[in-house]
């Protein structure tokens, strides 16, 4: 019985191993997302509460500006010159509906003295695995908006 036993640790091993390292890439993966995920939310937030709240003469460049400020913290996980920015603006709510346009870009302005202003930071996240695909699987954006009313220009 003890040798018919021997070579069944080394074959478990074999048939476990690469399953349970693809479960921990994988859990890397879902967490670096997350990461991501959350510190473009949090510095989209902060950064549209600086700017919508004071004076400026130019909204976007100074939203630009903030967000890619060199002592950001998520500027050490993501690569920044990835990063899309852009800020729109618009008179009133009615015009943030859809159903009005054709085209969602005709919808805004670039009036940076209407009272709403939406502001959007965009991110193409290359997958860790994505070495492995070949290139035949699309980069994920990760794209995060916040809708906010310029204080200042009540």
């Amino acid at each position: 019985m003890q040798l018919r036993m021997r070579g069944v640790v080394a074959l478990e091993t074999a048939l476990g191993l690469p399953v349970l390292l693809f479960a921990i890439c994988l859990w890397c993966e879902i967490c670096l997302v997350s990461y991501i995920g959350a510190m473009l939310d949090y510095a989209l937030a902060e950064t549209s509460r600086y700017v919508r709240a004071y004076p400026h003469k130019d909204y976007a460049a100074e939203f630009a500006r903030i967000f890619n400020a060199s002592d950001s913290v998520w500027q050490q996980f993501i690569d920044s010159d990835k990063l899309i920015l852009k800020v729109s603006y618009q008179k009133d709510l009615a015009m943030l509906d859809e159903s009005h346009c054709q085209d969602r870009t005709l919808c805004f302005s670039s009036d940076q003295k209407d009272l709403i202003a939406v502001y959007q930071v965009s991110y193409p996240y290359r997958p860790l695995f994505s070495q492995f695909t070949f290139e035949t699987i699309p980069i994920p954006i990760l794209k995060r908006e916040i809708i906010a009313v310029q204080e200042y220009e009540r």
